[in-house]
């Protein structure tokens, strides 16, 4: 049973990754303001 927990959890991260990515720099950006000059 642990081991079909933790499948049907990895296909989910794995699902969700560019959206993890995509809250990862949105977050990045609101921590540091000064890199949104970097960005553009």
């Amino acid at each position: 049973m642990a081991k079909l927990f933790a499948f049907i959890m990895f296909l989910f991260l794995f699902i969700n990754i560019p959206f993890l990515l995509e809250a990862a720099r949105v977050l990045a950006t609101f921590f540091h303001p000064n890199q949104l000059a970097c960005l553009c």
